[in-house]
């Protein structure tokens, strides 16, 4: 027997949820850019696959959200595999499992940073300063929006 949210898939989701998510919404923009800026378009999981959607770890800053503390970027697949493996039970082990895997992106960031800065011949505390500021002025831009 069908219920009512299972007629209408948009009826699952609050008005809240919708809007929070929402393309039309300037702050899920700019969080999804960020989100997929940090590994290149590809999915936190399976690097080779490319990005499709913004997955939320939490709902607990709906609205506020930042990468890594509430959304990673996924493939369409490995996003319908974390949903199933969350409904049985794992969510916590899952979303431990993603924010270490999206920690590794950030990692690769700063260690890239560092290799290309000491090629440059730049001090190694200038170029962790410089990733600082970067990092600083995408969370202001955040959440501006």
């Amino acid at each position: 027997m069908a219920t009512k949210n299972d007629s209408n898939p948009d009826e699952r989701f609050s008005p809240a949820y919708r809007w929070a998510t929402s393309m039309d919404n300037p702050h899920w923009r700019c969080l999804r850019y960020l989100s997929f800026a940090v590994t290149l378009g590809r999915c936190t999981v399976i690097p080779a696959l490319k990005a499709h959607h913004n997955d939320h770890l939490t709902y607990r800053n709906l609205g506020h959200e930042l990468p890594l503390r509430d959304v990673v970027p996924l493939n369409r697949y490995v996003h319908v595999a974390v949903t199933f493996l969350r409904a049985r039970g794992l969510k916590t082990p899952v979303n431990a499992l993603l924010r270490t895997a999206y920690c590794t992106w950030l990692v690769a960031w700063v260690f890239a940073a560092l290799v290309i800065g000491h090629a440059a011949g730049v001090m190694h505390f200038d170029v962790i300063a410089a990733v600082c500021r970067v990092v600083r002025a995408s969370v202001y831009l955040a959440l501006s929006l």
